[in-house]
């Protein structure tokens, strides 16, 4: 298969191939999210796990936004 090793990168970068008790989870790379933390599935404590995942959604959409923003900004420069 052509793109065996692109589909299993992938997969894992994604967690979507990771063992389920969360013990890879550090192996998961989000373009844009180099910072992502994932939840630890055996706390307790869902409400403060969700308000630290609503943060990290908050910082990624910001950052998406600047840049969308410095590219346009670039792109406006080489006109």
């Amino acid at each position: 298969m052509e793109y065996k090793d692109t589909i299993i990168n992938t997969f894992r970068n994604v967690g979507l191939s990771l063992n389920p008790n969360g013990s890879k989870d550090a192996e998961i790379k989000i373009k844009g999210l180099l910072d992502i933390q994932v939840g630890d599935y055996y706390r307790d404590d869902l409400p403060s796990q969700q308000a630290e995942a609503e943060e990290v959604l908050e910082l990624a959409t910001a950052a998406t936004v600047l840049q969308k923003q410095k590219k346009k900004q670039l792109k406006e420069q080489e006109n």
